[in-house]
């Protein structure tokens, strides 16, 4: 999955990925740890092109049941954002929950 991040103004964002405890427990398989990508999108429907260029910032995946980062964003050159939240291995699929907090106005939605 995908989620397109637009911010109305510059400010700190605080991104958090977790996975239910239970999940975890029954998982400890080193290819289910999580993390996620941050992308730069120039375009306001999220669109991205997975590269270097566009990679704002990663997570390290690690084996607990949140992993965060917190970043400063700003309105230029473009207000929208990627986040791509995946596991350590391709295709390990299951239930996750995705928070996104500032003190300034965003939307949030999945693509």
């Amino acid at each position: 999955p995908r989620f397109v991040l637009t911010i109305m103004q510059k400010g700190i964002f605080r991104i958090a990925l977790s996975r239910p405890g239970h999940e975890w427990k029954r998982n400890t398989h080193l290819d289910n740890m999580i993390g996620f990508y941050m992308f730069r999108s120039s375009r306001p429907d999220g669109r991205i092109t997975i590269d270097k260029k566009a990679l704002l910032s990663e997570t390290a995946f690690v084996p607990m049941v949140e992993v965060s980062d917190e970043l400063e964003l700003t309105t230029t050159p473009h207000p929208t954002y990627v986040i791509m939240p995946c596991t350590y291995a391709p295709a390990k699929n299951g239930d996750f929950r995705l928070i996104v907090t500032s003190e300034s106005e965003f939307q949030l939605k999945e693509i």
